[in-house]
């Protein structure tokens, strides 16, 4: 007489494959959570940079953000230097502008260098 379902082991294997590809599945999916964190978090720190490079544009003075001592706490919650250097080319035509090069590095750590992002714009002031 031929009983009719599944055997033990039957049911034990297809148990054990469907775990399987569910912990495939989880796995996949924190590491695209990861990875979104992560690109989230540079564009936010790229924001906080274009926003340093344009408060440089409109503040009078030319030394805004520059921190001898190294990074320093934003109030965004990151670690940030920022540096401008005057450019001053040899052409008799540009010699009376005000030409900046503002280089931007912010990071969530300051000793941290892994996750750092560099921006850098030039600046013409009146």
């Amino acid at each position: 007489m031929k009983r009719k379902g599944f055997t033990y082991i039957e049911v034990m294997i297809a148990i054990s494959i469907f775990a399987i590809l569910i912990l495939m599945i989880m796995r996949l999916n924190i590491t695209s959570e990861k990875n979104l964190n992560s690109q989230f978090t540079s564009q936010k720190m790229m924001f906080v940079a274009q926003q340093q490079i344009e408060s440089f544009k409109n503040t009078v003075t030319n030394n805004i953000g520059s921190y001898p001592n190294g990074f320093q706490l934003d109030s965004s919650g990151y670690y940030i230097v920022v540096k401008s250097d005057n450019k001053v080319t040899n052409d008799s035509v540009t010699t009376n502008t005000n030409l900046y090069q503002v280089t931007v590095w912010i990071r969530k750590n300051p000793t941290d260098n892994s996750n750092e992002i560099k921006l850098q714009s030039h600046v013409l002031k009146n």
